[in-house]
């Protein structure tokens, strides 16, 4: 059974539409590429990480 972080509820999630300019005061920046690598992965981790992503 997959797990998620997300809360468990009833009730449909809604899409917020926001002004460009307060879309943009409510950003955040990008996470580096180096800040998102997995360091020491093995390949079969790698394969293993791919599928899920798949599988999804």
């Amino acid at each position: 059974m997959p797990m998620t972080n997300a809360p468990l509820s009833n009730e449909l999630l809604g899409l917020t539409v926001l002004a460009p300019e307060e879309a943009l005061a409510l950003a955040r920046l990008v996470p580096s590429p180096a800040d998102l690598a997995i360091d020491g992965l093995t390949d079969d981790e790698w394969k293993a990480f791919e599928i899920a992503l798949t599988d999804r």
